[in-house]
């Protein structure tokens, strides 16, 4: 069996959990972010940069995200800005980057993959 490398260009679909503000504490949510799979040093180099830059970095797309109101939000350079402001948002996707980075498990399960095992599915583009 031959050792495969992931492909670096391709946009992994991951979940991600969120602990967002509620009336009684913190409410656990979850949305798929498209991770893009950068060089670690990349991605130190953009967090200390700001939450904006790292996003722009890491990230590729993403499904389940809804405003306040419900209304969904699009994968828009406007919208990347809006959720990089919001700092439970940015905070957990940093987190989960950098375990996906790190090959580590995430805090959400992962799809199984064809060897039977857990890793991040690859998204279609």
């Amino acid at each position: 069996m031959t050792f495969r490398l992931a492909d670096p260009d391709a946009l992994y679909r991951i979940t991600v959990a969120v602990d967002v503000p509620a009336e009684d504490g913190l409410e656990r949510r979850e949305c798929v972010v498209l991770f893009r799979l950068i060089p670690r040093p990349e991605a130190a180099a953009a967090l200390l940069e700001g939450d904006e830059a790292y996003l722009r970095a890491a990230v590729g797309g993403w499904e389940g995200i809804a405003d306040h109101d419900g209304a969904k939000l699009e994968f828009t350079d406007e919208n990347l800005v809006k959720l990089a402001g919001i700092s439970y948002f940015a905070r957990a996707v940093q987190e989960e980057h950098e375990r996906f980075l790190l090959g580590l498990p995430g805090k959400t399960s992962r799809q199984p993959s064809a060897t039977g095992g857990t890793a991040p599915a690859p998204a279609t583009q």
